[in-house]
Order: structure tokens, then C-alpha cells, then sequence
């Protein structure tokens, strides 16, 4: 998927997320690897989420400190829930 922009605000949609939700269960990301991206995702300005589900999506597959640990299910149920 290619996304243009002038670099100043790049929108993260369901689409980008569901990505990254499949990356992870076809086993091409594992945990700490979509952790990584999603807090890139989260904590970089340049990133606008498109929709509070993608917001959320992003927030809970970036912090399993705070969400507890990132596993297939999680990874599933956040999938379903992007439609």
C-alpha cells in the first residue's frame, strides 16, 4: 500500500493496522516487532489515526506493559474489530 503525503501528517487507517494484524499471525512480526511499530506509530507526530478504533488499536498493540501482553488472540479480536 503507498500512501502520499508531504510528510506532515500520514494517515494511519484500518487498513495499515489490519497489515500489520496479519504480518503478526502469519508470524512475519512477532511481538516485540509490532509493539515497536504500533509505539512508532503512537508516539510520532508526523501519525494521525484516521478513527478512534484505529487510535485504539494502535494504543493497545503499543503498550503491553499497560494491556498486558500482546497475544494471537489480542491480535485476532483487534483484527475483527477493525471490520
Amino acid at each position: 500500500m503507498v500512501v502520499e503525503t508531504d510528510g506532515s501528517d500520514l494517515p494511519i487507517t484500518e487498513d495499515h493496522v489490519r497489515h500489520l494484524c496479519e504480518d503478526y499471525l502469519a508470524d512475519r512480526l512477532d511481538e516485540l516487532e509490532i509493539a515497536y511499530v504500533a509505539s512508532a506509530l503512537e508516539l510520532c507526530p508526523d501519525f494521525r489515526c484516521t478513527s478512534s478504533t484505529v487510535e485504539e488499536a494502535v494504543f493497545r498493540l503499543a503498550g503491553p506493559e499497560i494491556n498486558g501482553k500482546i497475544t494471537r488472540e489480542i491480535v485476532r479480536e483487534i483484527f475483527g474489530e477493525l471490520g
